[in-house]
């Protein structure tokens, strides 16, 4: 299809062809044609197109991706402690510990650690 900007626009590009087809006898053609050929779209505002300056939402995306950054480090952290300690409870043949308030478990199917620390009470503290 020509551009818009030709003279008679779409319009003019479907009677074109609506025309040329009947010389030839076959206006399913045409019409199959036009069909599969995208439709034109008149180009508005975009999603990602910069709007007025948000301080507020500024600072929660700041503050969001501050958050989620220490929450990766620290989840690499845990990951690599949560290994030692399943290396740990494996070198001493320990499937399950338990003193005092730790608690910790190995689950054979899944090969997870499994590790309660029950919190102290206040009493307990002072």
């Amino acid at each position: 299809m020509t551009s818009n900007a030709t003279k008679g626009g779409v319009i003019g590009e479907i009677n074109r062809k609506l025309a040329e087809s009947k010389k030839k006898g076959d206006a399913d053609v045409a019409v199959t044609a036009l069909a599969e050929e995208p439709p034109v779209s008149v180009q508005g505002e975009l999603p990602t197109m910069e709007t007025e300056r948000d301080e507020e939402i500024i600072r929660a995306a700041e503050a969001y991706v501050q958050a989620r950054d220490e929450r990766m480090k620290l989840t690499k952290i845990e990951v690599e402690w949560r290994e030692f300690l399943q290396a740990l409870m494996n070198s001493k043949g320990l499937k399950h510990y338990k003193y005092e308030r730790v608690e910790v478990d190995i689950v054979v199917a899944e090969e997870k650690v499994k590790v309660k620390v029950a919190k102290q009470e206040e009493d307990e503290e002072e």
